[in-house]
């Protein structure tokens, strides 16, 4: 037969334990709060200034002439938005490569015969700040340092008035 003196200590080890498990619980959830409030932030700072570089400087409180409100565009099995081969390559080459060596811009579109028209360059800007958002939004996912710095980088040349 058990004491009752036992019985106390054996249920204050038990709860002791369960408030130990309770606090290292807790202070993972704390952490896992904390990177989620900054996660938060960085799509809301993100929203604001995508929202600023695509009307040019505007508020945008509703859709622009020619998009109805819920309007999709075709969007490929991976989320992205569907676009031509060489748009991703323009895209791609525009927020890395270019960006250190814009000697190779040059050469390249002399490459491709002819300077991109007025329009291309507005939409490679638009596209580069998608690019850059979905740079900001899966580099810290995927804890890769350089994809999370390329979409800082372009939107910082987004926002300096000075992206190629």
């Amino acid at each position: 037969m058990v004491s009752w003196l036992e019985e106390i200590e054996r249920r204050e080890a038990a709860t002791r334990e369960e408030i130990g498990e309770l606090r290292a619980r807790l202070e993972e959830l704390t952490e896992r709060l904390a990177e989620q409030e900054t996660v938060l932030s960085r799509l809301e700072i993100t929203r604001e200034t995508m929202t600023e570089i695509l009307s040019g400087g505007e508020a945008v409180t509703e859709p622009r002439a020619g998009v109805e409100s819920g309007e999709a565009g075709v969007v490929e099995a991976s989320g992205q938005p569907a676009m031509e081969e060489e748009s991703r390559f323009f895209v791609l080459m525009a927020c890395s490569t270019w960006t250190d060596r814009p000697d190779l811009r040059a050469e390249c579109l002399q490459g491709y015969g002819r300077n991109l028209t007025v329009e291309e360059q507005h939409a490679l800007k638009c596209l580069a700040a998608i690019d850059a958002v979905s740079c900001l939004v899966w580099g810290p996912k995927l804890d890769d340092p350089h994809l999370t710095a390329r979409g800082r980088r372009t939107l910082d040349r987004l926002m300096a008035g000075v992206f190629a």
